[in-house]
């Protein structure tokens, strides 16, 4: 069922939450920014929060989650496997958890039915339907595509959250005022993502390099990125009027600086909307498309595609084409608006709330 709702919820009691979450080279950084976004709103509603994740997530990371008053148990087991289902099944009793929420792709149907019990209020987060079938009493996905997927093997009780008026967006973008941009001069921020593994990053400053277009651009490198030396190599003989930074805590500050984001397809799309800040997209994982399609289909990004020679050659133009036709980048703005209220982690909170008063 899907359910229209209000954005708050005041609970009657303190409960403690429980979320499994990983972040690390391979999967980047995506999964775990988007549910501190739900762990912000719980704390700020006076509930307890806990994060159990794979030891090989990042200690930038880690730190930024401990800053925020995060209690932290780490997990030594392959992520996905049944000693993982053990090991978070045993924090859920030691913890007395109220709630589990679950976000990555490797949470089987297996994992779903270990942990589905009367005693917990089990949620997963989801993007493309990833999953063949959801063992949980709630789903949610925030993307703009949600609403045209079919999730018929969901159990008819399980409440679905779909759509961008769930989107979980982190509380330092939702706080931020909102700016006019200055027309001095075209900056463009560059983020794609907490580890880049390709070195996109690089590739893209050489390409922006031989337009000659007067800009300035800031990178944003991941605090999981392994090539920090290959780019400041560049950096030191390029002509580019290029800034670069490395795990930054406040991305809402140069979302705010920049006239066009270049960025992957992943949960810093739906911030950026949020900002009213257009982009370029490239889709840097399978499960990106998607949304890249969808946001490109709302008139606020242009979808580059996977990264190859063609996508190159059109990254370029629209590249110059904005720069070009600063109006158009203010219709873009403006259906990045449209999309996003902010309000999507308290309506999620909202619903589980509502969900473990009924039990």
């Amino acid at each position: 069922m899907q359910l229209d709702t209000p954005f708050f919820f005041k609970s009657t009691q303190s409960r403690q939450y429980l979320f499994r979450v990983d972040a690390n080279f391979e999967i980047g950084t995506g999964h775990m920014m988007r549910t501190l976004a739900l762990m912000q709103t719980l704390q700020e509603a006076k509930q307890h929060v806990t994060l159990i994740t794979h030891e090989s997530c990042p200690i930038g990371i880690l730190q930024r989650l401990q800053d925020e008053g995060i209690s932290i148990c780490r997990l030594s087991e392959t992520p996905g496997s049944s000693l993982d289902a053990l090991f978070t099944l045993k924090q859920v009793h030691r913890l007395q958890a109220s709630c589990l929420i679950l976000d990555g792709y490797h949470f089987s149907d297996d994992y779903q039915k270990y942990l589905n019990s009367k005693e917990l209020c089990l949620a997963m987060l989801d993007d493309n339907q990833e999953q063949r079938a959801f063992h949980v009493d709630i789903v949610i996905n925030q993307n703009l595509h949600a609403l045209q997927l079919n999730y018929e093997l969901v159990a008819p009780e399980s409440q679905l959250l779909l759509g961008t008026k769930y989107a979980l967006i982190r509380k330092e973008f939702i706080q931020a005022p909102s700016l006019i941009k200055g027309t001095s001069s075209f900056k463009i921020l560059i983020t794609l993502g907490g580890s880049d593994i390709e070195n996109i990053s690089l590739k893209l400053l050489q390409e922006i390099d031989s337009l000659k277009i007067p800009m300035e651009i800031v990178l944003l490198l991941g605090a999981s990125n392994p090539h920090v030396e290959e780019i400041s190599k560049f950096c030191e003989h390029t002509h580019l009027n290029l800034k670069v930074n490395i795990n930054v805590s406040k991305m809402v500050d140069w979302m705010h600086w920049a006239d066009l984001a270049i960025t992957g397809g992943g949960s810093t799309c739906w911030e950026l909307a949020l900002m009213g800040l257009p982009c370029l997209i490239w889709v840097l994982a399978d499960n990106q498309r998607q949304i890249a399609e969808s946001l490109e289909k709302s008139g606020f990004a242009y979808n580059l595609g996977g990264y190859d020679e063609a996508s190159l050659s059109l990254f370029k133009i629209y590249l110059t084409q904005l720069w070009n036709n600063p109006e158009q980048l203010s219709c873009m703005s403006t259906e990045g608006r449209r999309l996003i209220d902010g309000h999507g982690s308290k309506r999620v909170a909202y619903h589980l709330n509502r969900y473990l008063e009924a039990v």
